[in-house]
């Protein structure tokens, strides 16, 4: 929540913005003397830090880009923009936004950042339901790959959630996967109360009551995030795309789950941080020892993979019903010419 010194944007402000005309076309002016010309303005997408993050064009080159502003007089504030630029520097590559621009007026900070304009994976699993087992495994280790990138560079994500991850294709015609947001992420110094207001209230960790199941049981306790909260983030995650949901209480695998999917889902979820996974790297080991060699060779027929869809659909619902009673680019999975280990 914002402080009494603080100024803020309502809701209802962007509502008045949005429907006066003249408002909007004058801030869009504005921000576009600012940026030098550089930006046209063609929305708003959202707010961070209580102020509105706005979606630009560059003229030129044509990249959609996130443009935020912070005024200088909410120091708070700019420590956080600060503090983010340095995270984006720290963990730059494939699946974070890239830094475009930064600008300074004698009011205002501004930064660019590339924009993704596509669906959510919670959109995506709305919409069209479950993904594949195939596909979730090829997520996973781009996501624990970009998580092994950022840990080892000190920066943990802290609300890894669907909502902030989406998809887009590269120029070979490869998913990829790219995160949306990455404003409530910081170092491993800082923190946690300091990222993002929204995340914290009177020493609590707060989210959307549909995301509760992402908070892990120490954080719920009162303990800070770390990578194992990043890791157990990540474990629901995976869960709700192979199902379609998320579980009610946490998860607690039953001896149905005698594959590698099991071990690897039961050792993330660990309701102990000191038992799941003890690294990004570790775990990502595990899907390329454990988990990937089974799905591609199930995947080699198409009779084959109808088998494996159908086994891991009913093992994720039996998991449900117990739980209710490198810094390098990755390779893409390719069936074609990816072999599985023996």
């Amino acid at each position: 929540m914002s402080g009494p010194e603080e100024r803020t944007i309502l809701e209802t402000d962007l509502a008045a913005l949005l429907e006066d005309d003249e408002v909007k076309s004058d801030t869009a002016t504005d921000l576009q003397r600012e940026t030098g010309g550089s930006y046209d303005i063609v929305g708003m997408m959202r707010f961070t830090q209580g102020y509105p993050v706005y979606r630009a064009v560059h003229r030129i080159l044509g990249h959609l880009a996130a443009l935020y502003t912070v005024p200088k007089s909410d120091e708070r504030a700019q420590r956080w923009l600060q503090r983010y630029i340095r995270t984006l520097g720290a963990i730059e590559g494939f699946g974070v936004p890239q830094l475009f621009d930064a600008f300074e007026t004698d009011s205002e900070s501004l930064l660019a950042i590339s924009h993704v304009d596509g669906p959510s994976l919670r959109t995506l699993v709305n919409s069209g339901g479950p993904l594949l087992v195939y596909n979730v495994v090829d997520l996973l280790r781009q996501l624990l790959t970009l998580l092994d990138r950022a840990h080892r560079n000190g920066v943990i994500l802290r609300d890894l959630h669907p909502d902030k991850i989406c998809l887009c294709t590269d120029g070979a015609g490869h998913e990829r996967v790219q995160m949306l947001d990455l404003s409530s992420s910081g170092f491993l110094t800082t923190s946690a109360r300091e990222v993002g207001r929204g995340l914290w209230k009177r020493g609590r960790f707060q989210v959307r009551p549909a995301d509760q199941a992402y908070v892990p049981p120490e954080v719920m306790a009162g303990a800070p995030l770390d990578i194992h909260s990043d890791l157990y983030m990540l474990g629901i995650l995976c869960i709700e795309l192979l199902t379609g949901g998320v579980p009610r209480r946490r998860p607690k695998p039953g001896k149905q789950w005698g594959t590698g999917l099991q071990h690897f889902l039961g050792k993330i979820l660990a309701k102990d941080p000191g038992d799941r996974f003890a690294s990004a790297g570790e775990a990502f080991r595990h899907i390329e020892d454990h988990v990937l060699p089974q799905v591609l060779r199930f995947r080699e027929t198409d009779w084959g993979l109808g088998i494996l869809e159908r086994w891991s659909r009913r093992l994720m619902q039996n998991f449900l019903l117990v739980s209710q009673s490198s810094s390098a680019e990755l390779p893409p999975l390719d069936p074609g010419t990816t072999t599985a280990k023996e």
